[in-house]
């Protein structure tokens, strides 16, 4: 789903001497990612990946629900469909500035 260019998740972090270490895995092998100085900084940065991913599957859907009331006319009302597309907005902004395109 992704085309992004970082070592795909799911990262973990590890306590090394004072300082959390996050790796993620490709093909078996162990990449170091980052290095964060608290643990809550660390699990954030390692449940980025899997955020990403969900987040790109966030706008896949939201942009479905909009298409489909522009095409089909159902329940929905204006002001819903401005929110979904607002929430687009907002979310293809946030995956931009993860991938670097921003």
């Amino acid at each position: 789903m992704s085309n992004s260019k970082h070592t795909p998740g799911p990262w973990k972090s590890e306590l090394h001497e004072g300082e959390y270490l996050i790796f993620g895995a490709t093909e078996g092998h162990q990449h170091f990612t980052a290095i964060a100085r608290y643990e809550p900084n660390a699990r954030l940065i390692a449940a980025a990946p899997e955020m990403l991913e969900e987040l790109e599957f966030l706008i896949e859907r939201c942009i479905v629900m909009v298409e489909r009331e522009y095409v089909d006319g159902s329940t929905y009302e204006v002001e819903n469909i401005k929110a979904y597309e607002t929430v687009v907005k907002s979310i293809k902004e946030v995956i931009a500035k993860a991938r670097g395109e921003s």
